[in-house]
């Protein structure tokens, strides 16, 4: 990164990559499960798991609680936005997307 950037925009690009990590997160963990290769009462305890492994690498990096916990919700939610969107392509029994 470069030192000319400001302190929003470096904000704004660590939030756009937390959200492209979690929306990646989302697609490999609601794939698993669509294809169930993943049972559904894992994927809960599989997306704790990948919030907790965000959390782990941000506290060990030294990063301030707050700030912790608001990477965290953008993981989580850009994670569970994926998922809701590859489960809404899927097919109900009419053959239309759900």
């Amino acid at each position: 990164m470069s030192d000319n950037l400001s302190r929003e925009q470096l904000t704004a690009l660590c939030m756009a990559k937390l959200e492209e990590i979690g929306k990646t997160s989302g697609r490999l963990l609601f794939q698993k499960a669509v294809m169930f290769d993943l049972p559904l009462h894992a994927l809960e305890e599989e997306i704790e798991a990948a919030v907790k492994d965000v959390q782990d690498h941000l506290t060990d990096g030294g990063t301030c609680d707050n700030d912790i916990q608001i990477a965290c919700n953008t993981f989580k939610l850009a994670l569970l936005r994926e998922g809701r969107r590859l489960v809404s392509l899927i097919p109900d029994e009419g053959g239309s997307v759900q």
